[in-house]
């Protein structure tokens, strides 16, 4: 059997699906995969340069910004890619325990970047960093200032418990942010993705954040450039990769009638491990399949 004449599978993302998050292992994204990019004809297409990825609906659109083209690229080894969720906790940690102030620039934009704090000192942040910006009527003053008040509006200063910080991908701010995680997870992570995220900074994105994959150093992660899109297209769900190879943790309890609950996937290969049972009524369980829930998951 002359093996050259059976098709390659491609892939491309189911971007709007919501996932549970994964805690403890990457996420493992295979070979094949399609990805889009509106790019700035600029820079080299595929270079070490962090790059940002999206489904191709939302690519063209930055595409027609100025001086932008659309970029059909596609994996050529297995990625490991970190859940946004998990990077954040393990952001908040390094931070905590590193006080050098070398460092005070990427560490500030970094918890502004991914609301490693509260939203009471994340609008705090955002005031002083952008005071200078926010003095005149530019373009950008009036999108900031926006943004600022509309998470104003929604903060509680009263509160026991604190709200916590918000994703804010201000485009200057973000380049100091993903320069910095780049370097600090090189070799270890290809880079990150990101569920839809609801975020009340995004005011002209109707507080909303498309789904996105940042790769830290495209180049070294093996992603090529291609002149047309394969045919036929498999669309690659990331719950599915996450069922085969962890467990689906729910954790779950109730109090006068009050439910308290979280699902995430546990890191680690599920078939390695045996299921814990909880000893009181809060659960613990391992799940191969389950229906994903229709909202964002941008507070884990």
């Amino acid at each position: 059997m002359d093996f050259s004449l059976i098709p390659i599978p491609y892939y491309e993302l189911d971007w709007e699906e919501q996932y549970e998050p994964l805690y403890g292992s990457p996420i493992d994204i295979p070979d094949n995969v399609i990805l889009w990019r509106g790019y700035d004809k600029n820079y080299d297409a595929i270079s070490n340069r962090f790059s940002y990825y999206s489904d191709k609906y939302i690519a063209m659109e930055y595409a027609k910004l100025n001086n932008r083209t659309l970029g059909r690229f596609v994996t050529t080894r297995k990625l490991r890619i970190i859940d946004i969720r998990f990077m954040k906790n393990i952001l908040s940690i390094i931070i905590q325990i590193n006080e050098s102030y070398k460092y005070i620039n990427d560490f500030s934009s970094t918890i502004i970047s991914f609301g490693l704090c509260s939203l009471g000192h994340q609008i705090l942040l955002l005031k002083d960093k952008y005071k200078n910006i926010l003095a005149n009527s530019s373009h950008d003053a009036i999108t900031i200032k926006k943004g600022i008040n509309n998470m104003i509006s929604v903060y509680k200063k009263d509160n026991t418990i604190e709200q916590a910080g918000i994703r804010v991908a201000e485009t200057s701010n973000d380049g100091v942010t993903m320069a910095f995680i780049s370097e600090l997870f090189k070799g270890i992570y290809d880079g990150f993705i990101s569920p839809r995220l609801k975020t009340e900074f995004h005011v002209e994105k109707n507080e909303s954040l498309s789904p996105e994959l940042l790769l830290f150093h495209p180049k070294d992660s093996g992603i090529m450039i291609l002149t047309e899109t394969p045919n036929p297209l498999a669309i690659l769900k990331i719950s599915e990769l996450l069922h085969n190879l962890h467990q689906l943790r729910i954790i779950q309890m109730e109090k006068d009638g009050d439910p308290l609950s979280i699902d995430f996937y546990e890191g680690g290969n599920k078939k390695l491990r045996k299921t814990v049972k909880s000893k009181s009524n809060q659960k613990s369980k391992t799940f191969t399949n389950q229906n994903n829930k229709d909202h964002y998951h941008n507070k884990y």
